[in-house]
């Protein structure tokens, strides 16, 4: 019985020495420590840390024993209102919901209120070192080679811009003080500074900047501390080795935009929130950007968009909201990886331009089927891969008095299709080096009246007909150039009136003249040495007469040149009249011409024209001077 309770003793003592101690670790106190910073004439920071709080904290500040503000939140207070050169004292209070609360001391002194009024230049590192202004009214402008920091720049609180530009410097440290911008534009410009790596010392002034331009600093890759204000005026990155634009998102608004040779740029995320654009967008020399996603946005460009020489670009997806581009138009230029300009769809209005050059790659243009109108004109050259131009399906009008549509070096381009709803082309006509274009047909609902018009056809090796030119009734000028595959001007049928003459050249299976049959003038009653009208035939193997003519009453210089199968120039029968009594008159090289009696009205009721030449005939199969053709029995042979 003994040992027994023995052993129960024992048991429970085992048992107790397992128990696990409470933990009495005491919980830190709570604690803050002030400091004090961005110290000026008129104001202070208090920035502050808290420790050991368990619950949510609230702030009080008291300074020179005046409670100023209390229940903030937060880890920062701005005291305002100083006076220059005074020492103050505080307290800044912590304070829990559980009633727990603690403080810290501060003690700072403010300096001394420097201003100066205009602009301040400073030109090199000694006058930098005896700079002391708090305040510039103007323009503060910093500029030479052997400034390489601005430490004792500290005092500088406020300016009315800020330029600085050819120094060596590699940051900006001793500009941290500086807090405001009060110039009408707020413009900070950095020019040159190729040493430059860090401006972060200035992002007091991020959201304050309405003008920044960035030029020629090619160490620049961080623009941390940079920024703009939400109604930004002008933003311009030049030439330097910058990566990453997203610290100007708080951008809303912008007059232009201009990123150009930016090598390191890869992608434009900054921008997102931009909505209007009063001005411009201009980005060209960047070779490593892929993407444009950052303009989804935007709806109206009042001065244009170009997009220049982006070879790594594929698509122009970024503009999808995009429905006006005003004023400069839409540039699209050497961007030679470029496939489609996606990404337009909702665009309806450009009231420049319209032009895309220099993209070898480019297959089509998209979707610009809402676009009616582009009264600046259509430009498309050196596109050798683009097939097809139905994105335009939708135009209505192009051009005015100076500029029309123009279409060069598109080698695969078969026809217009994509223009048939084209109602007025109110500026000149140009198609050049276009082999593989067979119809132009698409043309033929535009009125083409405009006194400015003008027509050039060059190069147009497989064009199997003018059918589409049908509307055309009086033109400036006429060029027809190396069109191989026409044997007549059928489609020029309603043409009366070309006011300072033609050209018809290098063509090698034209042998009528048929399709001008209502062509009435070929000359401009206004001559001056600078518009000299004329009517050239020249390398026309084929062609046989000129009966088409008949109705030509009125023409200036004449050049008929290596026709070889022309035998007479029956078709002036009806000229009687020139605009000016010295214009040239040149016929030669023209094998078989041996008939110039269809001249006699003409050279009758002119006085003698000025010759190239002795005779202003030679190299024909007959060769008469001037009296010859004027006579009935000898225009002939």
């Amino acid at each position: 019985m003994l040992l027994f309770s023995i052993f129960l003793v024992l048991s429970c003592s085992s048992d107790d020495n397992t128990t696990t101690i409470p933990n009495t670790t005491v919980p830190p106190a709570l604690s803050i420590t002030v400091t004090v910073v961005a110290i000026t004439d008129h104001t202070a920071v208090l920035n502050w840390v808290v420790e050991g709080n368990t619950s949510p904290v609230t702030f009080e500040i008291v300074i020179d024993g005046q409670e100023v503000a209390d229940g903030i939140d937060g880890n920062q207070y701005i005291l305002t209102d100083l006076d220059e050169t005074t020492t103050y004292e505080g307290k800044v209070f912590a304070k829990e919901q559980n009633n727990n609360q603690t403080f810290d001391d501060y003690t700072f002194t403010t300096s001394t209120d420097f201003s100066y009024e205009g602009d301040f230049q400073i030109n090199s590192q000694e006058e930098v070192d005896d700079f002391y202004f708090t305040s510039i009214s103007g323009c503060l402008n910093i500029s030479g080679t052997d400034i390489t920091n601005l430490s004792n720049l500290s005092t500088l609180q406020e300016v009315g811009c800020l330029f600085i530009y050819s120094t060596n410097l590699t940051s900006l440290e001793g500009l941290n003080n500086l807090q405001n911008l009060t110039g009408n534009a707020k413009r900070v410009e950095f020019i040159q500074n190729y040493l430059l790596t860090d401006v972060s010392a200035i992002s007091s002034l991020g959201t304050q900047i309405k003008t920044l331009q960035l030029k020629n600093n090619t160490s620049l890759v961080n623009l941390t501390g940079l920024g703009t204000a939400e109604d930004a005026i002008e933003l311009k990155i030049i030439n330097s080795a910058v990566e990453d634009l997203s610290m100007f998102n708080n951008m809303q608004q912008i007059d232009r935009l201009w990123l150009l040779d930016l090598p390191n740029l890869i992608s434009i995320t900054g921008f997102n929130g931009l909505e209007s654009f009063t001005g411009a967008i201009r980005m060209e020399n960047l070779p490593n950007l892929i993407t444009l996603n950052a303009f989804n946005s935007i709806t109206i460009l009042h001065y244009g968009l170009s997009i220049e020489n982006l070879p790594s670009l594929v698509s122009l997806e970024g503009f999808n909201s995009l429905t006006n581009i005003s004023n400069n138009g839409f540039i699209i230029k050497n961007n030679v990886n470029l496939e489609s300009i996606n990404g337009f769809e909702n665009l309806t209005t450009i009231d420049g331009g319209f032009l895309v050059m220099d993209c070898e790659n480019l297959q089509n243009l998209g979707d610009f089927t809402s676009l009616s109108a582009i009264p600046g004109g259509l430009t498309l050259k050196n596109l050798p891969s683009l097939a097809n131009i139905t994105a335009l399906s939708q135009l209505n009008s192009i051009g005015n008095s100076w500029v029309g549509m123009k279409i060069e070096n598109c080698e695969n381009l078969i026809s217009l299709e994509g223009l048939n709803n084209l109602v007025n082309l109110d500026g000149p006509l140009f198609l050049k080096d276009l082999n593989n274009l067979q119809s132009i047909s698409a043309l033929g609902n535009a009125q083409m009246n405009a006194n400015e018009n003008y027509i050039q056809l060059i190069n147009l090796n497989n064009l199997l007909s003018l059918s589409g030119l049908n509307n055309v009734q009086t033109l400036h000028t006429l060029t027809l150039d190396g069109l191989n595959s026409l044997t007549n001007l059928e489609g020029l049928n309603n043409l009366t009136e070309v006011e300072y003459g033609f050209r018809i050249e290098n063509m090698n299976n034209l042998n009528s003249l048929n399709g001008l049959e209502n062509l009435t003038s070929a000359a401009s009653y206004y001559w001056d040495e600078f518009s000299h009208s004329s009517i050239t035939f020249d390398n026309l193997p084929q062609l046989t007469n000129l009966n088409a003519l008949l109705s030509l009453t009125f023409i200036g210089a004449l050049y008929i040149i290596n026709c070889e199968s022309l035998t007479n120039l029956d078709g002036f029968d009806n000229v009687y009249q020139t605009f000016n009594a010295g214009a040239i008159f040149s016929i030669y090289n023209n094998s078989n011409l041996t008939n110039f009696c269809g001249l006699s009205l003409y050279a009758n009721s002119n006085e003698r024209h000025a010759m190239q030449g002795s005779q202003g005939t030679s190299q024909n199969a007959y060769n008469p001077t001037w009296e010859q053709i004027q006579s009935t029995t000898e225009c002939s042979q």
